[in-house]
């Protein structure tokens, strides 16, 4: 059987940065009721005071082309006319938080995500960020990074950008091969992308982050491990390995290439080849398929425990609000995650009405916020623990007895108030952290994935 259209499984990485996932938001709960939003916000912004800091994510939406394999919310067009206005109602939404929130924030962490950031001109670009700065502070140890389309990015975006202060990049490689790269619409070769690293990294950049995706129509073990030794040659420091999500409802031009997509056993190959091969490169695996070498600062924060995780993945630093700006964008507040209009025109039809364009979201229960807490404590120190007490200690057994089958495969240890992930379950913390949540694991729990019962059936095999 080809590879499964997008399953729950595949939504994990996205649901677990904004618990609960997405698809299980309640809309009755209060999602996207604007006012509740703003006042849990500027709650929980208070209590902080004075050292609270926030972490800013900005979807630039637009692209000249769209990449197959895509399935974020992305505008395809030529005109770069819509540039401007754009802008100007992200500048209008951040002076709304600011306003909101009474005092110009604390930046930790900036990420400007799409979509193809670098379809903005590096001058626009940076009119963005200035309207920014001059309405925020910047915490001098600030994460700062944005998105890389190989071929719409320039020397004077890494320049003007570096001049702003970031020091990150992220290129999405995907794969080097050029029948896959030709199968998925996103063409660009080995040269082009070693000739924006050494661009980068002579300006200063300190970090760069490939994207690579698994079970791409054409892959074989052959093109992975040709793209692997590219990757030795270049050196990125990080890695971030993610699945392939073949979702043709919402991207029609994935049916092109059905019959050209991997089969199941061929897709787990290939994650083994890539995890045995990426760590006899020198890197960490520092979890969620995400590989850094020892001299980027993920991986200090890994050694010492203080890992983050948020909507834009692993970071060093830690904030407990994360605000989103533009289309589609999603923010959290803690005990809230809301979404942005998902069209151009509805948001600016809200910023125009000086409303935040809160649309869609969900108001965590006292449940949900524990059950996230030590879900994000899997992910980026793989134990969790709490105290004894009747109510935590209850509320978890439900999700405890879940994932309990899984002391059988060696995976985890679970002790009266704590649980602990095994280095022969690390592979598998998404697997884990599905089931251990109440919404997803109620499905799961009797669906269990066919690859869980085959350990499962061999373990049992084994002990009688």
């Amino acid at each position: 059987m080809r590879s499964s259209v997008y399953t729950i499984e595949s939504d994990i990485d996205a649901g677990y940065c904004s618990y609960p996932s997405v698809p299980y938001w309640n809309n009755t709960n209060k999602a996207g009721n604007q006012k509740d939003w703003e006042l849990l916000l500027k709650k929980n912004y208070d209590q902080n005071e004075p050292n609270q800091s926030v972490s800013l994510y900005i979807h630039l939406p637009f692209c000249e082309g769209k990449c197959a394999f895509c399935c974020f919310n992305a505008y395809i067009t030529k005109n770069h006319s819509v540039e401007e206005p754009y802008i100007n109602h992200v500048i209008k939404e951040w002076k709304l938080y600011v306003q909101l929130l009474g005092k110009k924030p604390l930046i930790k962490q900036l990420h400007l995500g799409g979509g193809s950031p670098t379809f903005f001109s590096a001058e626009n670009l940076k009119r963005l960020l200035l309207e920014i700065y001059s309405n925020s502070e910047i915490h001098p140890n600030a994460t700062l990074t944005f998105e890389v389309q190989v071929n719409s990015t320039t020397t004077e975006h890494l320049i003007e950008l570096g001049k702003l202060g970031f020091t990150s990049i992220t290129i999405g490689v995907q794969d080097f091969d050029a029948l896959v790269q030709k199968s998925i619409n996103q063409i660009q070769t080995f040269e082009e992308v070693k000739t924006i690293m050494k661009s980068a990294k002579s300006i200063g950049y300190q970090s760069v982050c490939f994207d690579l995706l698994f079970g791409l129509p054409h892959q074989s073990r052959k093109t992975i491990i040709d793209t692997i030794y590219k990757i030795r040659e270049l050196k990125p420091e990080r890695i971030s390995l993610n699945e392939y999500i073949h979702s043709p409802a919402k991207n029609p031009a994935q049916q092109s290439y059905e019959k050209d997509l991997p089969l199941e056993p061929e897709k787990k190959m290939f994650l083994k080849i890539y995890k045995n091969m990426l760590v006899e490169s020198g890197y960490i695996d520092i979890g969620m398929n995400q590989f850094v070498q020892k001299t980027d600062m993920l991986y200090s924060a890994y050694k010492t425990n203080s890992l983050h995780r948020n909507m834009m993945g692993y970071s060093s630093q830690s904030t407990s609000i994360t605000i989103g700006l533009g289309v589609s964008a999603i923010s959290d507040a803690g005990y809230a995650t809301v979404q942005n209009e998902r069209t151009v025109k509805a948001y600016y039809l809200s910023i125009d009405k000086n409303k935040l364009p809160v649309v869609n979201g969900y108001f965590l229960s006292e449940e949900d916020f524990i059950l996230r807490k030590h879900i994000l404590n899997l992910q980026c120190t793989f134990k969790t623990s709490w105290d004894k007490s009747e109510g935590e200690n209850k509320l978890l057994q439900k999700s405890i007895s879940r994932i309990k089958k899984f002391e059988k495969c060696n995976w985890l240890k679970i002790s009266d108030n704590s649980i602990k992930i095994r280095k022969e379950g690390r592979d598998y913390i998404r697997n884990i952290c599905s089931i251990f949540d109440s919404r997803i694991g109620k499905i799961q729990n009797t669906t269990i994935p066919s690859s869980y019962n085959e350990v499962l059936l061999g373990v049992n095999n084994k002990n009688k």
